[in-house]
């Protein structure tokens, strides 16, 4: 994560006689575009605001609809027509390995319009036509292939904690867990794997620890304390989900962590067994009222971490899950990224 300074604020003070040079009216613009961003960021965060639907409309294209979008940076994003794209045109698309799973990324972009002969121009280019007279605000679409981060989506990390467990590129596993649970109430923990859909059968199991929050039932539970999922192999099963209920036992103002013990996680892959080393509990705290909690934690943030942004502040927009097909490929679904 990074700090992004819009501040301090300084504007342009105006008086008869003032000579106004370029920097004074770009000082002007950055001044109002500074300030309707940060509050963009710090009111609203960033993410899809209204339509961006994804679909696919053949094997190999997808449909981007129309729609608006806000970055990290608080600037707004726009598409104000469908847009119709190839994959495999796209920036970001490789074709070595077509059995995976790729994700529909939306970037702010800016490109000059209007290009004029600059009669000033101090950079001393011979070019005739060296100046852009209007500068556009669009978008960028591209592709990327590594799954996003749980802690690129801000206000799905406020109220809860979601840490990846075990990821090797092909198969990742997720596990979220409240950050903040009633004293004496159930509440429920969700454990996920995400593989491509041409991978074999996945099973993840751990042993839990020991403390404040046992789990009272659930599939994929075991009376000696361990947890099994199995995520079947084939078919649409690129993203299956198990969840299961657990109790505090503990008082308002505990905390206690919830999860595998140390060297206790193991992913089975096909026939090949692996140790999830990455594998790592959470912590919870026991609260009297969450609804309160949530709103006092909102309210203590402090000013860095509200305008804390991605290192890249585009929009994950949809997980796009394709099958091999000979030397090619061809896309089986697309799921909207929940943001």
């Amino acid at each position: 994560m990074k700090k992004s300074r819009f501040f301090p604020f300084e504007r342009n003070r105006y008086f008869y006689g003032k000579s106004l040079t370029v920097r004074d009216f770009e000082s002007e613009q950055k001044y109002f575009n500074d300030k309707r961003r940060l509050l963009n960021r710090s009111l609203f965060g960033g993410g899809v605001v209204a339509g961006l639907q994804v679909v696919a409309v053949d094997d190999k294209s997808v449909s981007v609809q129309s729609g608006l979008a806000l970055d990290g940076l608080g600037r707004e994003i726009i598409v104000s027509s469908p847009v119709t794209l190839k994959l495999s045109m796209m920036e970001g698309f490789n074709n070595n390995d077509y059995a995976k799973n790729v994700y529909l990324c939306i970037a702010y972009d800016e490109k000059g319009k209007e290009p004029v002969h600059a009669v000033a121009n101090s950079s001393g280019r011979p070019d005739e036509i060296s100046e852009y007279n209007r500068v556009v605000e669009g978008r960028r679409l591209y592709i990327r292939e590594d799954a996003p981060d749980p802690g690129e989506f801000e206000w799905n990390e406020f109220a809860f904690s979601t840490v990846v467990l075990y990821d090797d590129g092909q198969v990742r596993v997720l596990q979220t867990v409240p950050r903040y649970v009633a004293e004496g109430e159930p509440f429920e923990i969700e454990l996920r794997v995400e593989k491509t859909l041409q991978t074999p059968s996945v099973s993840f199991e751990y042993e839990l620890l020991d403390g404040l929050f046992p789990v009272t039932n659930g599939p994929g539970y075991s009376a000696d304390g361990r947890i099994r999922f199995d995520a079947p192999s084939g078919g649409t099963a690129d993203d299956c989900t198990l969840r299961w209920t657990v109790k505090a036992t503990g008082r308002a103002g505990d905390k206690g962590d919830f999860g595998p013990k140390p060297g206790s996680a193991v992913l089975t892959i096909g026939d090949r067994r692996v140790l999830a080393e990455s594998a790592r509990p959470q912590s919870i705290e026991i609260v009297a009222d969450v609804e309160e909690k949530l709103w006092e934690t909102y309210a203590a943030r402090s000013m860095d971490e509200a305008i804390s942004t991605p290192a890249e502040p585009a929009v994950v927009l949809a997980k796009i899950s394709l099958l091999q097909m000979g030397p090619s490929y061809v896309i089986d679904h697309v799921t909207p990224v929940a943001l």
